[in-house]
Order: C-alpha cells, then structure tokens, then sequence
C-alpha cells in the first residue's frame, strides 16, 4: 500500500513538480489509527509513505510505529515529479 502523506517539499530540485510546494495537507494522525487498524485485518504486509517529502510531516513516527505494531513493514520514499 502507498501513502501520499503529503505533497509538501522544502528541496528545491529542477525537475520536480514538488518544487518548494507549501501545500499545507498532511495525513492526519486520526486517519493513520483507524487506517492502521483496518490494515492489520487485511493481506497488506508493506507500507510505503510518499510525499512531497514525508519527512516534512511531524507526526511520522508516531504514525510509523502505529503500523509497525500491527506487524505492517514500512518504508519512506521521497517522490520527484
């Protein structure tokens, strides 16, 4: 499963569409629980968390260590467009 957490970017690469992007989403925390707990339920074994850059989004560990509890494997990936 990937996540888009979401598409905020403080790089400023040349070629990608996240370019100093100050969208101001990011995926709530509240979200991550209820999503968490309907993962551990399923055949999903691997998250991938992707932005912008998910590791602009304070909440990441705590949403990390929700999905690691549920045996979930995760990974992050920075996306350039």
């Amino acid at each position: 499963l990937i996540i888009r957490v979401n598409e905020t970017c403080n790089a400023g690469c040349f070629m990608c569409k996240f370019k100093n992007n100050t969208d101001e989403y990011m995926f709530p925390l509240e979200e991550a629980k209820k999503l968490s707990k309907e993962v551990s339920f399923s055949s999903i074994k691997h998250i991938r968390f992707t932005g912008g850059e998910p590791l602009l989004l304070p909440h990441l560990p705590e949403i990390i260590n929700l999905f690691k509890s549920s045996n979930i494997d995760v990974s992050l990936l920075h996306e350039c467009k």
